[in-house]
């Protein structure tokens, strides 16, 4: 604290800039997070949110300072770690050598998510992968409806893909089966084949020559045609 000359009671004894009490009383040391520039204000004043201040008995606002580019952090923030890495980024926790210059403790790096994954809390370690049965091509997702359901006829049979993958020719997806979007496709019924891609419909399939088609209400066999007939084409 100080006084102006001349001064005849202890309520002159104002404290410093950077240190805070009521005039007359005991000074306070402004902790890291906070400062006092205001001598009209007895109190210190936290650092402003995606701003840090490593510094003891701060005195002015730009000591203050900014959170890396895709970080943030709480107002009052004493550390350098403090600035956390934002949704749609991993973190990693970086400890600088002890003799780098300007450096200010450990702090963290923050990675885009990948297409095909995303990250809806602040400073996750790791961007969460989209579900198989799902695809996604937004980079830096911060959400899970970025994840995609692939269209009937496709499926995305691992976690993480950024396309699902179509029913190949000679194969078709079954949408009656509990979880099909993530299954691979299965092949027409035996002696049967068909030119489509991505076919949801096992009657895409045909029998091939020779061969006559029995259906049900949902499936069919192929049988060689009976004596005395022949089947020239296809179904």
């Amino acid at each position: 604290a100080a006084s102006i000359p001349g001064s005849i009671q202890v309520e002159n004894c104002l404290c410093n800039l950077g240190y805070a009490g009521l005039p007359g009383s005991v000074c306070l040391v402004c902790e890291p997070g906070t400062y006092r520039e205001n001598n009209e204000l007895y109190i210190c004043e936290n650092c402003p949110l995606g701003t840090y201040n490593v510094d003891y008995a701060a005195d002015h606002h730009e000591q203050c300072l900014q959170c890396e580019t895709n970080t943030h952090s709480a107002a009052g923030s004493g550390l350098k770690r403090d600035c956390v890495c934002n949704t749609g980024f991993s973190s990693e926790l970086l400890y600088p050598p002890a003799d780098a210059e300007g450096e200010n403790g450990p702090f963290y790096v923050c990675t885009p998510c990948v297409a095909g994954s995303y990250a809806d809390t602040a400073n996750t370690t790791d961007c969460s992968l989209c579900a198989a049965g799902k695809f996604s091509t937004t980079e830096q997702a911060i959400d899970e409806s970025t994840c995609t359901e692939c269209s009937q006829g496709s499926f995305a049979s691992i976690a993480g893909l950024t396309i699902c993958e179509q029913c190949a020719v000679s194969t078709w997806q079954n949408v009656e089966v509990a979880g099909h979007l993530a299954l691979p496709c299965e092949s027409c019924p035996r002696n049967s084949t068909h030119g489509v891609v991505g076919s949801y419909d096992v009657f895409d399939c045909k029998c091939v020559p020779g061969l006559e088609e029995h259906a049900t209400a949902s499936m069919f066999s192929c049988e060689l045609c009976r004596a005395s007939f022949y089947c020239p084409n296809q179904g």
